[in-house]
């Protein structure tokens, strides 16, 4: 019901050069009532930018809370559009940063009393990126030092909250609780060299594919 409601939106807005961190907690509230958590949507945010190939069109209609779906029917079309506007802008400061100012970029993990729960939503929010093209991250997922920088990521996810499948493949399912633990935070505090590091080679497989 939510994608249907996206899908039936106008043509979003121009960006208005606003990030989730310059919003206030008002607006952050008035988001998070319809929409994920917007750490989670940094997350796949994240993953839609880095993947060599062009983002999936419809990335944006996962943005809506599944759980609010009567708060959602309620919106007005010019409501929907101005909450996803937020979510455009918040594109194009990742994508502005990534690409022109590298050494500025920071994950989104505000807005959630919780760094480690922050992280684990951001984290899995780029999950949920991977899986919308699985082809085009068989890259990442071949070469072992792009393999390792995702494992990182993964890592920070909670393993109650995975799924099933997820969980029985996690290569930290039988790691100690406090091992874990001191896995995720080193893996926060590395975030954002992850992301570079995971955005250089994408930049790379673009240019072999274009020498190519």
């Amino acid at each position: 019901m939510a994608m249907l409601a996206a899908a039936a939106l106008p043509p979003l807005p121009e960006p208005t050069g606003r990030s989730f961190a310059l919003l206030d907690e008002a607006e952050r509230r008035r988001l998070t009532a319809v929409l994920r958590p917007l750490a989670w949507i940094d997350g796949l945010i994240t993953a839609a930018i880095l993947s060599p190939e062009e983002e999936p069109e419809d990335w944006i209609e996962y943005v809506w809370n599944g759980e609010n779906e009567d708060a959602i029917e309620k919106l007005t079309l010019a409501q929907s559009n101005d909450l996803l506007s937020a979510v455009v802008d918040q594109y194009c400061h990742v994508s502005e940063m990534l690409f022109e100012h590298p050494e500025r970029h920071r994950p989104y993990l505000a807005g959630c009393g919780d760094r480690m729960e922050a992280a684990a939503q951001w984290a899995a929010g780029f999950r949920f990126g991977i899986r919308l093209q699985p082809e085009a991250w068989e890259p990442f997922i071949e070469n072992d030092d792009a393999r390792s920088l995702l494992a990182a990521i993964l890592s920070l996810e909670r393993d109650e909250e995975l799924p099933d499948q997820a969980k029985a493949d996690s290569p930290f399912r039988d790691m100690p609780s406090g091992q874990r633990q001191h896995l995720r935070r080193t893996a926060i505090d590395m975030l954002p060299d992850i992301v570079l590091s995971l955005h250089a080679y994408s930049v790379s497989l673009d240019i072999e594919e274009e020498d190519g």
